[in-house]
């Protein structure tokens, strides 16, 4: 266990957040923060602790009998209640996107996050700023029942990740997975508010205003990000769609995207008038309205069709 604790201690950022009673927050140098009840794991340009919040009684022995749930590295427990905190360490952290971090990982991580909260059954709704602190075992109940951190792909074999393999869809809107949502929403607003950026003439500080307001609506998470991490999304998508768009490059972006489009279309058109020959062919007594619900289309489609034959 002392192993794990001192990695805990020395990942630990400088001036992290701190305290002795919930509702009300302080930034401390490191040593004394490491002296209160509960501090920050988690610096705020990378994740090393993926936290979970099993609020309930039993919660510090809880994941020992649930499937497809990893032995902690550390599990942090109420005395009074038996609450707990659960942490996986990362081997190699997580960089925040807003800090240079690629869509990758976090998503993957996000998805991980999301999937073992599902296993753990913890609360969607804890915001992991801080957790209880495992160096204060005169507080707490201190376990450490693995004492080897993990890479991503050994907690995904674990857990279940099918339900947010979809990246057309948002992950759920909680722990990393807001972070993503927040970036993906921002994101596709940006790409079209550059070009009003653009005819308005707006400078570097209106267009990163305009994306802070923007950011700031899309906040409406059951847990809001923080004003630091709502602030480096922000300027994370402003800065890269100021610098990589101009006129020229979203032209050529909607070119291309328009030939995808027209070489799509023209594939499922012709996919459609093969089905329709194929039909008339196999039963020429078919009626168009038949052929007609058979493929999908309308009457006329089958009509133009068997013009064209």
């Amino acid at each position: 266990m002392q192993e794990m604790l001192t990695l805990f201690r020395e990942s630990v950022s400088n001036r992290p957040y701190c305290t002795d009673e919930l509702g009300a927050l302080y930034i401390r140098p490191r040593a004394a923060a490491l002296e209160r009840r509960y501090v920050q794991p988690n610096s705020p340009w990378q994740v090393k602790w993926l936290v979970y919040d099993v609020d309930r009684s039993g919660g510090f022995i809880d994941w020992y009998d649930r499937p497809n749930v990893p032995p902690p590295n550390l599990v942090i427990g109420n005395r009074e209640n038996g609450h707990a905190h659960v942490l996986y360490g990362l081997a190699t952290p997580i960089q925040q996107r807003a800090y240079g971090g690629r869509d990758n990982p976090l998503r993957y991580a996000a998805a991980i996050d999301c999937a073992l909260t599902d296993a753990l059954d913890a609360d969607p709704g804890y915001a992991k700023l801080i957790a209880k602190n495992p160096l204060r075992n005169d507080t707490w109940w201190v376990d450490a029942p693995r004492g080897v951190l993990y890479d991503l792909d050994w907690l995904a074999d674990y857990v279940d990740l099918e339900p947010y393999r979809d990246r057309r869809r948002n992950l759920p809107a909680h722990g990393l997975g807001r972070n993503c949502a927040l970036f993906d929403n921002l994101r596709v607003w940006s790409y079209r508010a550059i070009r009003r950026a653009w005819q308005d003439n707006l400078s570097w500080e209106q267009w990163l205003a305009s994306a802070l307001v923007k950011a700031a609506e899309y906040n409406t998470f059951e847990v809001p990000l923080g004003a630091g991490e709502l602030k480096a999304v922000a300027r994370s998508v402003a800065k890269w769609t100021w610098t990589r768009f101009d006129s020229k490059t979203f032209t050529k972006i909607q070119a291309e995207r328009g030939r995808r489009s027209g070489h799509s279309r023209r594939r499922k058109a012709a996919e459609i008038k093969d089905r329709i020959k194929r039909l008339w062919l196999e039963d020429p007594y078919a009626t168009n309205s038949e052929i007609a619900k058979w493929v999908g289309v309308s009457e006329r489609t089958v009509q133009r069709v068997k013009r064209g034959v």
